[in-house]
């Protein structure tokens, strides 16, 4: 989660250099190699107590090294990921008093903030959701109960987005969750 053991250089290519114990460790983050055009992003969250309070210039990043990609960053096809659908699942009981959890997306930049991108995945999703280890939820494009989808699923990104995460309402006191984020490339039928 928080690396604050380690320094973080952005060098004039703007490309981030990890310095120090941190320089190599293991991501929190990883795509599935799936079949077909579905894709499949699972982010660990080991430690909910880490999390920073929802804000535009606060959320943390939850691995350096897995995106969801934005038009024209890939070399299938020239769109965007299609964000399809979040599954949450409860890793170790969460506790806290009314705590929400967050999920969004920041700018690659890791300084632009993109429009409702601090819980546009999933925002502020009940403690009730995820108290129990095994708890399992899903929100898909679509569903007719999609109380706390973010506003950025069933849309296509424009810009490179690292994953995001925040609290709100209240701090968390325990728990670890895995976020799954479900996205294909929307192509157009060749004429």
């Amino acid at each position: 989660m928080a690396n604050t053991y380690r320094t973080i250089y952005r060098n004039a290519d703007g490309l981030n250099l990890f310095l120090g114990v941190g320089e190599s460790y293991s991501g929190n983050a990883g795509e599935y190699d799936m079949p077909g055009a579905q894709r499949m992003i699972e982010v660990d969250i080991p430690d909910l107590t880490k999390l920073p309070v929802l804000s535009t210039t606060a959320s943390q990043i939850l691995d350096d090294t897995v995106w969801l990609p934005g038009a024209g960053s890939n070399t299938i096809n020239q769109t965007g990921a299609f964000i399809e659908k979040i599954e949450l699942i409860c890793k170790v009981t969460a506790t806290g008093s009314s705590s929400t959890l967050n999920i969004g997306v920041m700018n690659t930049d890791r300084a632009t903030a993109i429009s409702s991108g601090d819980n546009g995945l999933l925002a502020a999703v009940p403690i009730t959701n995820y108290l129990t280890a095994g708890d399992y939820n899903v929100w898909t494009v679509g569903a007719a109960t999609n109380t706390y989808i973010g506003s950025l699923v069933g849309t296509t990104l424009t810009v490179d987005a690292l994953i995001v995460g925040s609290y709100s309402t209240a701090v968390f006191t325990a728990g670890a969750v895995a976020v799954r984020i479900w996205y294909s490339f929307i192509t157009s039928a060749n004429t």
